[in-house]
């Protein structure tokens, strides 16, 4: 039982700031393999299973206009295609060599956080919607990093960054493409057999309620504060990194 609480108690803590800034998958999936002693696959399974309910967000984000549909569906079924085989890979992959190919998923999503200098202001520039092939392949690699080692936002979000979106704009656009590629992997996880209910269950009422008093408390406190809370989730990931 003291598992679970813990799991509980982090997991909603951790989807408050994650669901606004990313990096809670860095901590969450640690937290399984280590804490609660699960294989790795089965790990991701059951926190991608648990983080569905992260996608209550997209209420509040879609009623306060800061999803770029436009961008959402070009760049979907891209993310999907990417997302089915990574989860095909996650079903046969040797667990010793996941947990050391996780690890190193960590490090250079820590880089990309640390090195990405736009924050994501903007003010009335005109978004970058002319999407090339490259892009678009990238993000099927994004969307298979995804399926593999849950840390898909941490790229696509700077991707939208990148294209002119603000941080909340981005993060909100990347949560719904997220959504359609994380049920394709969450499906192909149940039919192998690899998520663990109880885990995923906790995990799914606990985000659940914290994405969503993160997504709002995210559009009161806007872009300055949530850069600053980003500054934090980077902080402890890399003191969990090392630990």
């Amino acid at each position: 039982m003291s598992d679970y609480l813990i799991v509980f108690i982090l997991t909603f803590c951790i989807r408050i700031i994650s669901v606004m800034v990313g990096g809670g998958r860095m901590v969450l999936l640690p937290l399984l393999i280590i804490i609660v002693g699960l294989d790795p696959s089965v790990a991701l399974a059951t926190m991608k299973t648990g983080g569905l309910s992260s996608s209550f967000s997209l209420i509040k984000f879609h009623k306060h206009k800061q999803v770029n549909w436009v961008m959402w569906r070009t760049m979907t079924p891209w993310v999907v295609a990417g997302a089915f085989i990574g989860s095909y890979l996650v079903v046969i992959i040797d667990q010793d060599l996941f947990k050391k190919l996780i690890g190193i998923s960590v490090l250079l999503s820590l880089i990309v956080l640390l090195t990405k200098r736009n924050k994501g202001k903007r003010d009335k520039q005109v978004l970058d919607t002319n999407i090339g092939i490259v892009p678009r392949f990238l993000s099927s690699i994004a969307g298979l990093l995804g399926a593999l080692f849950g840390f898909k936002g941490v790229f696509m979000r700077y991707w939208y960054v990148s294209r002119g979106l603000t941080f909340i704009e981005a993060t909100a656009t990347n949560k719904a493409t997220s959504l359609i590629a994380n049920i394709v992997a969450v499906i192909s996880f149940i039919v192998f057999g690899l998520v663990n209910w109880p885990f995923a269950v906790t995990m799914f009422v606990a985000g659940g309620l914290g994405s969503w008093f993160g997504a709002h408390i995210g559009m009161k406190v806007g872009n300055v504060w949530v850069e600053r809370l980003f500054a934090l989730v980077v902080a402890a990931s890399v003191v969990k990194l090392f630990l």
